[in-house]
């Protein structure tokens, strides 16, 4: 029997969750539990061999999420604990509390996937009390998990000391185009300096 693998995000459809779900799929029994915020998708769906279960709730973007965050969490366990996993893959910190709760009760393996550090990609700068204590949080945790993966190296200066814990870079890279072939691309040698920047842009970033 293969072991069975959750992976958590509170957005649906996050590309680099739907990467690793693939990934992993060949090898193991994936579930991704998300987070519809829009409240318009499927609560059940395979894709590519993946099962996604959606907790469906619309909710705002920023500091009003805080309200409905207690439902998500309670949901996250409660499905936890129904249907029991190996290993759980919690995204960012919105996520890895519960989910080390649920590796308290139920003595699963919990690999923390850092997309972005919490407290500097999602809590405005003005806020910086709150930053702190968040950031407090995530590097406390961090150090109870069974490993880290983060998206470059560049990241182990925010996670502090973790020391005896695992640390794997993974980047979130484009899956691999074979189609679009060099010669198919046209890359100026000469002229403007041309910088590409991939994500959100908020004044903070």
């Amino acid at each position: 029997m293969r072991n069975k693998v959750l992976i958590v995000s509170t957005y649906a459809g996050i590309p680099r969750v739907r990467k690793f779900a693939q990934t992993l799929s060949p090898k193991y029994d994936v579930t991704i539990y998300e987070w519809d915020r829009n409240n318009e998708l499927s609560k059940y769906e395979i894709l590519d061999g993946v099962k996604i279960v959606r907790f469906c709730k619309k909710a705002p973007v920023g500091l009003g999420l805080a309200r409905l965050y207690p439902s998500w969490a309670f949901s996250l366990i409660w499905f936890s604990l129904r249907y029991r996993f190996d290993i759980i893959i919690p995204q960012n910190l919105d996520t890895l509390y519960p989910t080390w709760l649920i590796a308290k009760l139920r003595r699963v393996k919990v690999l923390y996937d850092i997309a972005d550090f919490f407290s500097e990609a999602y809590i405005p700068s003005k806020f910086v009390s709150l930053r702190r204590i968040a950031a407090w949080i995530e590097r406390f945790l961090i150090r109870r998990v069974d490993a880290t993966i983060i998206v470059d190296p560049a990241r182990l200066e925010q996670l502090g000391n973790v020391e005896n814990k695992p640390i794997v870079v993974i980047y979130n890279s484009p899956t691999d185009r074979p189609d679009l072939a060099k010669d198919k691309l046209h890359i100026e040698k000469e002229g403007l300096f041309n910088i590409f920047y991939g994500g959100i842009i908020s004044p903070d970033r």
